[in-house]
């Protein structure tokens, strides 16, 4: 045996116990930095979903207006304000029956809440003036919106053009209040 050139075997196949923590550490480090991102970006999806969805949902209003103007069912309120203004309020069972996708869930996981509506406000503007400065008449829409999930995401009613991600409120900011609050019986008793 040659022991005197002998060599001792150095295991070059693996790494050290020193190496892996170091390289655990660095993906440690990166998936902190990551996971507040990843949820800012999904977030930011869901809040743009969300304000697609009650887009879509004004416009299946709108050609309902347009088409056959304003529909009196069960789960629409109509009202006349003045004598040039009326207001019809859609609540979500309305204006899902005019959705082919129905908007049950919101991108948030919850339930789109039942006290969701859109409400279309249609003003009368009866025709002026005399001659050359005659004004016609003209009839205007305008469209309103509030919708909110089981988990309070969502917007509190803003007009058409305010409904974009940005003000779309996340963490039980949002809540729509009752447009066919039930009434109370006569006599406030419970008939006992």
């Amino acid at each position: 045996m040659n022991t005197k050139y002998s060599k001792k075997r150095i295991n070059k196949k693996g790494f050290t116990l020193i190496e892996l923590l170091a390289v655990i550490v660095i993906l440690a480090i990166l998936v902190m930095l990551a996971i507040p991102a990843v949820t800012r970006y999904l977030t930011a999806a869901r809040q743009g979903a969300f304000a697609d969805n009650a887009q879509k949902a004004i416009d299946a209003v709108r050609t309902e207006v347009i088409t056959s103007g304003f529909s009196q069912s069960a789960n629409t309120n109509c009202k006349d304000e003045s004598n040039n203004k009326v207001v019809c309020t859609y609540s979500r069972d309305a204006f899902n029956n005019l959705l082919e996708k129905k908007l049950i869930t919101s991108p948030f996981g919850g339930e789109i809440d039942t006290t969701s509506y859109v409400k279309v406000i249609q003003t009368y503007t009866p025709a002026s003036g005399t001659g050359d400065s005659q004004v016609p008449a003209k009839t205007t829409y305008e469209y309103k919106m509030c919708m909110s999930d089981s988990g309070r995401n969502g917007f509190e009613e803003l007009d058409e053009k305010e409904i974009i991600s940005k003000n779309v409120k996340v963490g039980g900011a949002a809540k729509c209040p009752d447009q066919n609050p039930q009434q109370a019986p006569a006599g406030g008793g419970t008939g006992n």
